[in-house]
């Protein structure tokens, strides 16, 4: 089972300086949510090297977020609410930090909302979890959110931010 796969985007290390910058600028650091939507549109006009990474495969950008770990995250095991392979991008303080994608009994799985009102399925701590794969997120990946995955952040004193893009096709193709 393929969890995920590294891509190759270039000038990744400074999209990502530019999404910080733009992070900067709003109030998700403070707000500490978990994800944190932005508009696809507000993201490509302060990021427009987005959309040009991504025309080469024929996709269009519909999904873009910001994920927000505290320090020292741990877990928060979950499967992501729709469908479609996405990529994920490192922001800051990502060295050291994991995704871990698990099997887990089907039957654990709980609808949750986040902080935004966005639909999850939550896997509860008591649940028996088999790690089957693992990325440490120091360079773009494409996953599949539909795999059970959780987060283990570094050991810094900083939050643990990426950034996340959705298309409007799945794009199985960068992921096999």
């Amino acid at each position: 089972m393929n969890c995920y796969k590294h891509i190759e985007i270039e000038n990744w290390k400074d999209i990502s300086e530019k999404i910080f910058y733009f992070v900067k600028r709003t109030d998700i650091l403070k707000k500490r949510h978990s994800w944190n939507t932005v508009k696809p549109s507000i993201m490509l006009e302060a990021v427009p090297e987005l959309q040009n990474v991504f025309e080469r495969y024929n996709l269009v950008v519909k999904t873009t977020a910001i994920i927000y770990r505290p320090p020292r995250y741990q877990g928060g095991i979950h499967i992501d609410s729709g469908k479609g392979i996405r990529v994920l991008l490192p922001i800051r303080n990502c060295e050291g930090s994991y995704t871990k994608f698990f099997k887990v009994d089907e039957s654990k799985i709980e609808i949750k909302h986040g902080g935004e009102g966005d639909q999850y399925y939550h896997i509860p701590s008591d649940a028996v979890l088999k790690e089957i794969d693992s990325v440490e997120t120091v360079k773009p990946f494409v996953f599949n959110p539909q795999i059970p995955h959780g987060v283990y952040a570094n050991r810094n004193l900083e939050p643990r931010l990426t950034f996340t893009i959705g298309f409007d096709r799945s794009p199985t193709e960068l992921l096999y």
